[in-house]
């Protein structure tokens, strides 16, 4: 029986050009997609603009339709993608390393599988459905390739190396359907980020207390006498209230 398999795409930008397009590494995790389970029991699911330049692509690939979770260009989608997964619970989520627009940190893969209580594996090169659970070829340093397995559900991310998605058809791009899904439904309304200023480190203290006082290290100091040190070096450094 073909798995509940969930692929996660955003929109793409060509790095020469500029130009809006599918996501080059969320494309090649829906090629991988369907060639694991199939059509059938792949979903597509996109949060942000249901008109988005380049979202049809991911049609063109033989889906016969995708789902969207309508999210405001300042609003985070993670919430609302979170709410979702979790009310659909697929047994497999693939998705690119990373968006190749806007803050792209490649962190949401990562954050998806804490808050889902799966196995997050990286840098996927190929996948398969094995008796024991998912067998995973994993991309190591040196062009080297590395086999794992993995029993449960999984969040994958798709690696240098992997399955070159095939050119999108337009005519099925064309006639494939575009499904809006409202997240309150899911009770994972998407919130607004917060910018805050970056908070200055602390600094290091790298000088000892020894050092302050102008000796080598010292052995056997009574306790009284170490606090006393280690309150003068504090207040010399202007740290003590």
């Amino acid at each position: 029986m073909p798995a509940n398999v969930t692929v996660l795409v955003s929109i793409g930008r060509n790095p020469v050009s500029g130009r809006v397009r599918r996501a080059a590494a969320d494309a090649s995790a829906l090629a991988l997609a369907l060639r694991i389970a199939g059509k059938e029991a792949v979903e597509v699911v996109h949060a942000g603009d249901a008109a988005a330049p380049g979202l049809r692509d991911y049609l063109g690939m033989g889906l016969p339709r995708l789902t969207v979770l309508p999210v405001s260009g300042n609003a985070n989608p993670a919430p609302a993608l979170l709410g979702y997964l979790r009310h659909r619970r697929p047994a497999l989520i693939l998705t690119g390393e990373r968006a190749e627009a806007g803050e792209a940190s490649g962190f949401l893969p990562y954050w998806l599988a804490g808050e889902l209580a799966a196995t997050l594996l990286p840098e996927v090169v190929d996948l398969r459905m094995e008796a024991e659970g998912w067998g995973a070829i994993l991309a190591a340093p040196g062009g080297r390739r590395r086999r794992v397995c993995v029993a449960g559900s999984l969040v994958a991310t798709m690696g240098r190396g992997a399955t070159v998605a095939p050119l999108a058809a337009y005519g099925q791009a064309r006639r494939g359907e575009i499904i809006c899904e409202q997240t309150d439904t899911f009770a994972a309304a998407a919130e607004s980020r917060v910018i805050k200023p970056a908070r200055p480190r602390p600094k290091r203290l790298v000088a000892t207390v020894a050092a302050q006082a102008g000796r080598g290290p010292q052995v056997g100091v009574a306790p009284e006498e170490a606090a006393r040190m280690i309150a003068d070096f504090l207040a010399g450094r202007g740290l003590l209230v």
